[in-house]
């Protein structure tokens, strides 16, 4: 096993403090989101009741309790300010920071795991959501830490991670990793791995995490929160537009607007993109169900544009990605 650096780990521990932390009591809470989460937490703490979110004294399905819970301590040991409630959302992007580090390390090298978590503390998205009281970097700490235990083959921990994602935002707690695993199984050719991960005690062991605090929820309010949490919250905002009665005119001025959502996304994560095709030029990462290239440099377009890798169906192949040098 690889080992961790105490000065690498301190740097991006530090890097992460400071990007992250700094100034997120300077500025007033931001609609919509934020104000809702910090004051939701403000009155279960008022009201000593934490097992049902409430806001302006009416019961709120919106998400499960955890951020709510996190905001809540926050509160309580700092007071009810813009930090504490931003507090909790910023210690996880930290903590996401350094498990990259912590897990990239022990997977290929040192080197490795300090880039891959320098990269993700300065993409902007990241740090932008780290100084939000929103619930993201809490479901991204936890969904990292199934995904990486995975990796890892630490099954049980995995588990653990999923039934904590799922008190975070819901079903997508073990829907969203399981799919991944699922996919990357079948890509690699590895169903037989799902023998070696004790899913039938492992489910067990994520429901005896992840289900009480539903189950108190539906025995307290019933059908209600089923139809809002799940029907509303989960189903139909998945399956349909939100706010699917408003008229929009597709003028040039919206057409522009959702335009510039996808950039901003695409400039959000993809500012070291550049640099991957410089890195990896020469790689081919092949599977038995799709291949990766990485084309050399000399034939890349003169662009700023961010740049992106396109998979394709192809044959079997054999994988050596022992031989990535990052």
């Amino acid at each position: 096993m690889n080992q961790i650096e105490k000065n690498s780990l301190l740097i991006v521990a530090g890097t992460a403090l400071f990007m992250i932390m700094f100034g997120i009591g300077g500025i007033p809470l931001l609609d919509p989101d934020e104000p809702v989460y910090a004051e939701t937490a403000r009155e279960m703490l008022a009201a000593g009741d934490f097992l049902s979110p409430r806001i302006f004294d009416n019961f709120w399905y919106d998400k499960p309790p955890m951020y709510y819970w996190l905001v809540a301590v926050a509160q309580f040991l700092f007071g009810d300010s813009e930090f504490a409630a931003r507090f909790p959302a910023a210690l996880m992007a930290c903590g996401t920071s350094v498990m990259m580090y912590v897990g990239i390390t022990r997977l290929f090298n040192e080197r490795a795991g300090f880039w891959s978590a320098m990269i993700l503390t300065s993409c902007v998205e990241f740090f932008y959501m780290g100084k939000a009281a929103v619930t993201d970097t809490t479901l991204l700490f936890f969904m990292t830490g199934a995904l990486l235990s995975f990796i890892h083959k630490r099954y049980w921990l995995m588990y653990v991670c999923m039934a904590l994602a799922t008190v975070t935002k819901g079903p997508i707690g073990i829907v969203f990793p399981g799919a991944i695993i699922f996919l990357y199984l079948v890509a690699m050719g590895q169903l037989r791995e799902i023998l070696r991960m004790h899913v039938i005690r492992g489910l067990l062991l994520y429901f005896l995490i992840a289900s009480p605090w539903y189950y108190a929820m539906y025995t307290v309010h019933g059908m209600e929160f089923i139809n809002t949490f799940l029907g509303f919250h989960n189903i139909t905002r998945f399956t349909t537009a939100e706010h699917a009665n408003r008229k929009h005119h597709l003028d040039e001025r919206h057409a522009a607007t959702y335009t510039s959502q996808y950039r901003i996304f695409f400039d959000f994560f993809s500012q070291y993109s550049h640099y991957l095709y410089l890195r990896f030029e020469s790689l081919s990462i092949t599977s038995p169900a799709f291949s990766v290239s990485f084309p050399s440099a000399d034939v890349l377009p003169e662009t700023d544009e961010p740049l992106m890798f396109v998979a394709s169906p192809t044959s079997r192949m054999t994988t050596n990605c022992d031989t990535v040098k990052v």
